[in-house]
C-alpha cells in the first residue's frame, strides 16, 4: 500500500471515528435531558402537601369556623384530579365538633371537587386554647403528606343582648304554597333557632357575614308566626328577633316552575319561548318582561306557553309571573327567573350568484378559473381543489412533503421552483405525500409547490361507445422551503479541519 493511500485510510478512519463519537455524545445528552424532564413532569403532578385555611382564625369557645382544604404540588399548584382520602382531626381538642359530612373523620375527594373542598361552619372547639386541625393523606404510607392549621380560641363572653332580625319574609305577606325560606342577620358563626307558631323549632347557623337562611316546609294553612333566636355555646338564648306574621293559602294558584327556550342566555331580539308550570287549572297566566306584560296560553294540562322576541337591549332581565284562578285568587312570583341577552352575531353574507359561465367551460386540460365559484352542472366538477396544510418533515436522508388529502382530487403534481420564477414538474402522485432525497454534496434548500388535479371520464352524448376524459388543474399552492442537502456535512467538515490541524502540528514537531 503506497504512502498516500495510507494517509487517506488514516484520515477516513479518524474522521468517521470522531463523527461517530460526536453523534454518540449528542444522543446521550438528549436522552439525559428527556429523562430529567419526564421525572420533573411526574413529580410536578404529584401531591406534596395540603393547604389548610380556617376562617376566622380567632374565635370564642363553640363558635363555628370554616375549613378549606386544597391538595397542592411542591409549587403550591392545586392538583385538580386529586381523588385521595384525607383524615381530619384535632390533636389539641378531642371534643371538638368536626364536619358532619365526614365518615369516621375521613373525606374522599371527587373529581368534581377539583382538588378543593370547603366545609362551612364546620368546626367548633370546646376549650380555650391554641387549637389545631390536622389533615393527613390516608393513602400515604410515610405520613409525610399533611398540613396542620391553628385556631386561637378565647373564652366565651357572656352576652345576653345580641342583635338578630328577620329580613325575609316581610311581615304580613301572603304566600300561595306550603313552604317558605326565612333569612336574616345576626352575630357571625352562631347557631340560630327559628321558631314557627311557638311549637316547631328549626336550627341553622350564621356564616362569616352573620347571614343565616333556612327553608321551612309543610306550613299550615292560615296565619303563622315566625321568630328567630341566636344561641351561645351553651345553647342559651342571647338574642331574639321581632315576630313576623305570614299567611299561607294553598287553595290559591300555585306556581311550580318556569322554563326559557332555547336557553336563559340568548341573543338580543331573537325568538324565545316561555313555559310556565302550575299545579291547577288557571284562567289567566302572564309574565312581566322589560316592563311589558305578555299573556300565555295553555299548551297542555297545567302548562302555559308563549313565543316572543327577547329584549333588544343587551342586559340581564328578570321575569315576574302572575297567576289567576277561577276564584280570582292572584299570586305574583317576583324574579321568577333571569335571562341574559347577548350581541346578535351578524349573518355571513351570501355570495351573489354570477352568470352561468362555468357550465360552458372547456375542461380539456385548462386551469380552472377560481373566481367562477358556481358548480358546473354538466360535469359535476368540484368547486375547491386548493392545497391545504402543506407541511415538511426533514429526516436524516430525506425530506417528506405532505398536505391534506382532497376527496375530489384524482392526483397531484409536484413542482420545483427554479430561478426567475420558473417551475419544473418533477413528479405526479396519487397520495398527498412526496419524498425528496437529501444529497451528500453540499447544504442547500429548494422550493417546491403542489397542484391538485380532478379528472373524470364521460360518455359522449353523440357517440355512446366513445368516452371523453375531462380534467381540471387547480391553482398552484404557495412554495415551501425544503432542505435538499445534509446538515451533517458541517460535522464532517469540522472533523476534517480538526484532524488537519492536528496533522500539521505533529508534522511541524517532527
Amino acid at each position: 500500500m503506497c504512502k498516500n493511500q495510507i494517509y487517506h485510510y488514516i484520515i477516513n478512519k479518524l474522521t468517521y471515528s470522531l463523527l461517530f463519537n460526536m453523534i454518540q455524545n449528542i444522543l446521550k445528552a438528549v436522552t439525559i435531558l428527556v429523562t430529567i424532564f419526564n421525572i420533573q413532569t411526574v413529580l410536578a403532578a404529584s401531591i406534596d402537601h395540603f393547604e389548610v385555611t380556617v376562617n376566622p382564625d380567632t374565635v370564642s369557645v363553640w363558635e363555628a369556623v370554616d375549613l378549606t382544604i386544597e391538595a397542592v404540588d411542591k409549587d403550591t399548584n392545586v392538583i385538580k384530579d386529586y381523588e385521595g382520602t384525607i383524615l381530619i382531626f384535632s390533636e389539641s381538642d378531642k371534643d371538638a365538633v368536626l364536619p358532619s359530612s365526614l365518615e369516621e373523620w375521613a373525606y374522599t375527594f371527587k373529581l368534581s371537587d377539583e382538588g378543593h373542598i370547603k366545609f362551612e361552619n364546620a368546626i367548633r372547639f370546646s376549650q380555650k386554647w391554641t387549637n389545631d386541625i390536622h389533615v393527613y393523606d390516608l393513602s400515604d404510607p410515610t405520613d409525610s403528606i399533611l398540613w396542620i392549621a391553628e385556631v386561637q380560641v378565647t373564652q366565651q363572653t357572656e352576652n345576653t343582648n345580641v342583635g338578630i332580625n328577620i329580613l325575609s319574609p316581610e311581615n304580613g305577606v301572603t304566600i300561595w304554597k306550603k313552604e317558605i325560606t326565612i333569612s336574616g342577620k345576626t352575630k357571625k358563626n352562631h347557631q340560630v333557632k327559628i321558631i314557627l307558631n311557638e311549637k316547631k323549632e328549626i336550627l341553622t347557623t350564621s356564616n362569616d357575614d352573620g347571614i343565616y337562611e333556612k327553608l321551612i316546609e309543610n306550613l299550615p294553612n292560615g296565619k303563622s308566626v315566625l321568630k328567630a333566636i341566636v344561641l351561645d355555646s351553651d345553647n342559651k338564648d342571647i338574642g331574639i328577633s321581632k315576630e313576623v306574621q305570614i299567611t299561607s293559602d294553598s287553595s290559591g294558584p300555585i306556581f311550580n316552575k318556569i322554563k326559557i327556550l332555547p336557553s336563559e342566555t340568548l341573543p338580543a331580539s331573537s325568538n324565545m319561548t316561555v313555559e310556565i308550570y302550575a299545579t291547577e287549572a288557571l284562567t289567566d297566566v302572564s309574565i312581566i318582561l322589560n316592563d311589558e306584560i305578555v299573556n300565555l296560553k295553555e299548551k297542555e294540562k297545567w302548562v302555559y306557553t308563549s313565543e316572543l322576541l327577547s329584549p333588544k337591549k343587551v342586559w340581564e332581565f328578570t321575569i315576574d309571573v302572575i297567576l289567576k284562578n277561577e276564584l280570582w285568587l292572584i299570586i305574583k312570583e317576583l324574579d321568577a327567573i333571569k335571562i341574559t341577552t347577548t350581541e346578535l352575531k351578524a349573518a355571513e353574507p351570501t355570495p351573489s350568484k354570477k352568470k352561468d359561465k362555468c357550465s360552458k367551460w372547456d375542461y380539456s386540460g385548462d386551469v380552472f378559473d377560481g373566481k367562477c365559484w358556481e358548480k358546473p352542472e354538466d360535469y359535476n366538477a368540484p368547486i375547491d381543489l386548493g392545497i391545504k396544510d402543506l407541511k415538511i418533515v426533514t429526516l436524516k436522508t430525506k425530506s417528506v412533503l405532505t398536505w391534506l388529502k382532497l376527496p375530489d382530487a384524482s392526483k397531484y403534481e409536484v413542482y420545483k421552483k427554479l430561478e426567475w420564477e420558473k417551475l419544473e414538474l418533477i413528479n405526479t402522485v396519487t397520495e398527498p405525500r412526496f419524498e425528496i432525497a437529501i444529497t451528500w454534496d453540499t447544504i442547500k434548500h429548494e422550493y417546491f409547490a403542489v397542484k391538485a388535479i380532478w379528472e373524470k371520464e364521460f360518455v359522449d352524448s353523440e357517440n355512446k361507445d366513445k368516452k371523453i376524459k375531462k380534467e381540471i388543474k387547480w391553482d398552484l399552492s404557495d412554495a415551501i422551503k425544503i432542505q435538499t442537502g445534509p446538515k451533517e456535512i458541517i460535522l464532517v467538515m469540522l472533523a476534517l479541519m480538526l484532524w488537519f490541524g492536528i496533522f500539521l502540528f505533529k508534522r511541524r514537531n517532527v
